[in-house]
């Protein structure tokens, strides 16, 4: 299993948020306990099918497609902690049973 996946669906199963991950050309589906409820009745089949199996009703207006244009190459970490970061920081330290030291004066303004 690519490295990538196993950190991205690290994150999205610690999250308390409904999150799904669309992975490769067909868009697998991989979520977390939150979303779960979104899929109602076709929770468990709909984990790992392919997006247009268990959406059937997005036929062809749903394209799958990634598009990365301008803006800096990133070749190191981030410079600066904003809301996203401390909000995903902590719901992993309690998932995790440790103390977070973050606070909300931490983030980065501007």
């Amino acid at each position: 299993m690519p490295e990538n996946l196993k950190t991205t669906v690290g994150i999205l199963l610690r999250s308390p948020v409904p999150i799904v991950l669309l992975w490769g050309p067909d868009g697998i589906m991989i979520y977390n306990d939150a979303y779960s409820i979104f899929a109602g009745g076709r929770h468990p089949i709909l984990f790992g099918s392919r997006v247009r199996e268990g959406w059937p009703a997005s036929g062809d207006d749903f394209r799958l497609e990634w598009d990365e244009s301008g803006g800096p190459e990133i070749d190191a970490k981030p410079h600066a902690r904003g809301f996203g970061s401390i909000l995903t920081e902590r719901s992993m330290t309690r998932s995790s049973g440790a103390e977070s030291s973050t606070t909300g004066g931490e983030m980065a303004s501007g």
